[in-house]
């Protein structure tokens, strides 16, 4: 089977099957997509292995995709694989004995400011009708 068939057949199966949202489900789809890409139109689903995974997930981390973006596209790739062996288009598990170490965002999250913050609690007294300071 052709990965772009399968990966059709996934994707339907993911809204079907799973609760998820579409913003996952097309996240994951474009995911799907970008490895199909890499391994080249036309590509078979046994054309995937442990090799093509690491290779694939290695030029998105060289081409500067943030870690939760890794993240997820390791997910993706996952649970087609797995979705693959329980539809016998692929035979072996490209994921068993393999760990991806691929690091977490360093953003940290935005403090309010003190002044938003009285802001927030006057408008919530006043909302509230406890408008008493």
């Amino acid at each position: 089977m052709r990965i772009s068939e399968a990966r059709r057949l996934y994707v339907q199966w993911l809204a079907v099957a799973k609760d998820l949202s579409a913003h996952t489900i097309r996240a994951y789809a474009g995911d799907l997509s970008s490895f199909e890409r890499y391994l080249g139109n036309g590509a078979e689903c046994r054309s995937i292995d442990r090799d093509a995974i690491l290779s694939f997930v290695g030029t998105q981390r060289e081409a500067g995709i943030a870690p939760a973006s890794l993240r997820r596209r390791a997910s993706a790739l996952r649970g087609f694989c797995r979705w693959m062996i329980l539809h016998d288009a692929l035979e072996i598990d490209p994921w068993s004995e393999t760990r991806l170490e691929l690091g977490r965002s360093k953003n940290l999250p935005r403090t309010v400011p003190t002044h938003e913050l009285i802001c927030l609690i006057r408008y919530l007294k006043n909302a509230a009708g406890m408008d008493g300071g």
